[in-house]
């Protein structure tokens, strides 16, 4: 049973002399530890939603891991409180090909799904993760970056985490080279390696369609 298992929890938590504070049990902080099949920068709650407007922008996310591991998805958090229903058009209509980079700049691709996909607004719960597969497992090394190549004028909605700030590993592109974001904060986006178990949510991905962006 233990081969099967993939990610591992910890319950933390931290005790600190209050005296002389009035509450003497106000002296506890815990959190739960996780090590897992994917990489996060986020706290896993969504204060805001980040989005590019524009067909052909592109998004990219840093990641740096020591050594190589096999990439298969790319886990996203679309928030729905941050959908203006009157919006038009409407986030639903958005589309786009999940990318990985190796470099941004000169721009090099390791990976782009051929597959359109779009965003899932789950509606049964918040900061629902759905998993975005990769067409096929690739290799990655060192620093890499997912993201999205956008294929629809339509501003999607990614969860931002306000709480934690990793403005230095986000980058857009809207025309000419990548840039960094002014925001603060990090983006809801996990890349996501092989593991025997999954046990978050998929969507079906779209029939390839013609495009003269790409």
């Amino acid at each position: 049973l233990a081969g099967l298992q993939t990610a591992a929890f910890w319950r933390v938590k931290l005790w600190t002399n209050t005296t002389p504070d009035v509450n003497r049990y106000n002296d506890t902080i815990t959190f739960i530890q996780e090590l897992s099949n994917y990489m996060s920068y986020d706290d896993g709650s969504a204060e805001m939603g980040y989005g590019l407007l524009d067909a052909g922008n592109a998004l990219a996310y840093r990641f740096d891991i020591v050594g190589g591991d096999s990439l298969r998805a790319v886990r996203m958090y679309f928030n729905p409180q941050a959908n203006d229903p009157q919006s038009s058009p409407n986030p639903l209509q958005g589309s786009f090909l999940v990318t990985v980079w190796s470099s941004l700049s000169p721009e090099t691709i390791l990976h782009q799904n051929f597959s359109f996909s779009a965003p899932q607004y789950r509606q049964d719960g918040i900061d629902h993760f759905v998993e975005y597969a990769l067409d096929s497992t690739i290799y990655v090394e060192g620093t890499f970056y997912v993201g999205w190549v956008q294929t629809t004028d339509v501003r999607m909605n990614l969860g931002f985490d306000r709480n934690r700030n990793n403005q230095n590993k986000i980058f857009f592109k809207t025309t000419g080279g990548f840039g960094n974001t002014t925001f603060e904060g990090s983006l809801m986006m996990r890349p996501v390696f092989v593991a025997a178990v999954d046990p978050f949510a998929g969507v079906q991905e779209a029939a390839p369609k013609e495009s003269s962006l790409l």
